[in-house]
């Protein structure tokens, strides 16, 4: 993902990481990971309401948390930014170009 793709994720200010010191999309998942991390940790019902918030499927979060013996930080984070690219391109296939109401 382009630097610039990075820095138009947007994400509620709980979930906020620095983005404009981040290069790499993998740079963007360590560091949501550690947010999310620390929210299961102290704010689990605020980060399922942003998750919901958010758009992500209740079943993929479901399947996340269900998981034995595995952290389920990264695979949230993975959740959370597939959501917001998704919602990337719906706003950019839709988005009127030129759009003229004198015409």
């Amino acid at each position: 993902m382009a630097k610039k793709q990075l820095l138009s994720l947007t994400l509620p200010k709980e979930l906020s990481v620095d983005k404009e010191s981040l290069i790499t999309e993998r740079e963007l998942i360590e560091a949501l990971t550690e947010r999310v991390e620390w929210m299961l940790d102290n704010q689990l019902d605020l980060l399922l309401s942003l998750l919901y918030r958010l758009d992500v499927l209740e079943v993929d979060i479901q399947a996340v948390l269900s998981k034995k013996d595995v952290s389920p930080a990264k695979d949230l984070a993975m959740l959370i930014i597939e959501r917001q690219k998704k919602k990337l391109e719906t706003r950019e296939k839709y988005r009127t170009k030129g759009f003229n109401w004198e015409d």
